[in-house]
């Protein structure tokens, strides 16, 4: 999965980022930020890829077991360098239809329980993603970093910075150290190494990672959540 992040990190250009931020109606439709857009989509479908294997397990065991699992991915994801999955797993399993399920996370194991804690404090917002910088500026390049945040910024600084007709020298100086974070995350490592192991996927790895099974229906998943949360209460009342 890191090695796929990887191939779409390195195809995406800056270029794409300022064709991002300026806005796609000012520019020629083949200066689209394609590869951009597929790490945005790509993004969405892990998170509901860990959505919907959690919600359809067959049954609490079974559920247990994924939600170990996505726990562990995202330490190897973090692990690759690869921040973006990592962000994308934690998303998921912070989404609300699997946040609510109290039973599932009590029984998980403490040991997986910190890791996913410690996950969620490098993500967390607080004093501008402090933890999430800091890991960022000691992590060895090449690493994908967490891509909805660059242009959540790119975005803040465009629409937060009036330019009252005049060029606004602070928001390009702010841009441009974006644009420079996103470049040097690349770093100038060779990258054909990666290639290379990339291309020595088999047919069905390669089909497992870009064809994740998703539900993308918010409220069905709320539902279902809802449906698992009651059942799995009064199941624990019986117990009791």
């Amino acid at each position: 999965m890191a090695l796929f992040h990887f191939k779409l990190f390195f195809a995406t250009s800056e270029n794409e980022l300022i064709v991002h931020l300026v806005g796609r109606d000012k520019f020629h439709p083949r200066l689209a930020p394609f590869n951009l857009d597929l790490l945005m989509r790509r993004f969405n479908q892990i998170q509901l890829w860990v959505i919907t294997e959690i919600i359809f397990a067959s049954n609490l065991n079974q559920r247990l077991s994924i939600l170990c699992s996505f726990i562990q991915l995202s330490q190897l994801a973090k692990t690759k360098r690869d921040l973006f999955a990592m962000a994308a797993i934690n998303f998921g399993l912070s989404s609300l239809p699997i946040s609510r399920l109290n039973y599932l996370w009590n029984q998980l194991p403490n040991h997986l329980f910190k890791q996913h804690s410690e996950c969620q404090s490098l993500l967390s917002p607080k004093r501008g993603y402090k933890n999430y910088r800091f890991l960022s500026n000691i992590l060895k390049t090449p690493f994908v970093p967490f891509i909805p945040l660059i242009l959540k910024e790119l975005d803040f600084i465009y629409e937060g910075l009036q330019n009252q007709n005049l060029i606004n020298w602070e928001k390009i100086h702010l841009a441009a150290k974006i644009l420079k974070s996103f470049r040097l995350a690349k770093g100038n490592n060779n990258i054909e190494d990666l290639f290379e192991i990339y291309n020595e996927l088999t047919f069905n790895d390669e089909k497992i990672i870009y064809n994740l099974h998703t539900v993308n229906s918010p409220s069905l998943l709320m539902n279902l959540s809802s449906e698992i949360q009651k059942k799995e209460e009064n199941e624990f009342e019986h117990l009791c």
